[in-house]
């Protein structure tokens, strides 16, 4: 086009708004409820702190009020006033623990759910895991590590026996010719290359009734002796590897009966005289 003047030139801004008009139209609708729902956030805002403190976390955003505030905020951080931030960030944050709460109900209920199911299949399961939670504790392995000759007896549940600690050693087994049990002839040198603990008393009827009452154990008669401290009777060797075995499930630990040379070794605590120290 040219002027009076003589000079040219193109009108072009016009036609390149008509072509962008569309998207600037999409602009200026985005901007306009971006500014709405700013206004929103400000009256929420403005709602909560006006809340009393004991309601204020029931007046804080939530659902799909809070999901589109977070995006915003990460967005367009810029253009949402400190004080409305913090309100979005507060809001996330109890919401947070809200669904950490509600997960851990949700576990709870789960877990009462499989345990019932587990009674109702299994009761006997069930009350030696119960058992197990209220009277088991083990060493650990640091400690086991550090036990020595002359340490006081332990034990690892409360109906356990107490136990001593064993160092390895050498010594001589059995009995010389014309002395003793002739079971025990020869005499011969047996080394223990592993410490061990053992119990350090015979096994009582209190002790061997724990096991019994979790279902791991048969009854044992006392034959009229009575029961309590007394140590146990009438037990069979299969049911004596049913005991260990029972004391192996609820601690976790490899307990076992004593070989031959283990018990002597033990018993004689050091000592070479015809019979055992105790």
């Amino acid at each position: 086009m040219t002027t009076r003047t003589g000079e040219t030139y193109a009108e072009v801004a016009h036609e390149a708004i008509f072509r962008r008009w569309d998207k600037l139209r999409e602009w200026i609708a985005a901007e306009r409820e971006f500014l709405a729902w700013r206004n929103s956030l400000e009256a929420a805002r403005r709602a909560w702190q006006s809340t009393p403190d004991s309601s204020k976390n029931d007046a804080l955003l939530m659902g799909f009020g809070l999901g589109q505030a977070q995006q915003r905020l990460a967005k367009r951080a810029g253009d949402i006033p400190e004080a409305d931030r913090q309100f979005i960030l507060r809001s996330g944050r109890v919401a947070r623990v809200r669904q950490m709460r509600l997960q851990a109900l949700f576990g709870i209920l789960l877990a009462a759910i499989i345990a019932g199911v587990a009674g109702w299949w299994n009761q006997a399961w069930l009350k030696e895991r119960v058992y197990v939670w209220r009277n088991v504790h083990v060493l650990t392995a640091a400690q086991e590590k550090a036990l020595k000759p002359g340490d006081p007896p332990f034990k690892e549940c409360t109906d356990c026996p107490e136990m001593i600690f064993i160092p390895v050693g050498s010594f001589t087994m059995g009995s010389p010719e014309g002395e003793g049990d002739t079971d025990g002839h020869p005499q011969h040198n047996v080394t223990i290359a592993r410490p061990f603990a053992v119990s350090e008393f015979e096994l009582t009827f209190a002790e061997w009734d724990a096991c019994w009452a979790q279902g791991g154990c048969p009854r044992a008669s006392d034959s009229g002796f009575g029961r309590g401290q007394r140590p146990g009777i009438n037990v069979n060797w299969d049911e004596a590897k049913g005991y260990v075995a029972w004391l192996s499930r609820i601690t976790g630990k490899p307990y076992r009966l004593l070989s031959e040379a283990e018990y002597e070794y033990a018993a004689r605590g050091g000592a070479q005289t015809v019979y055992p120290r105790r």
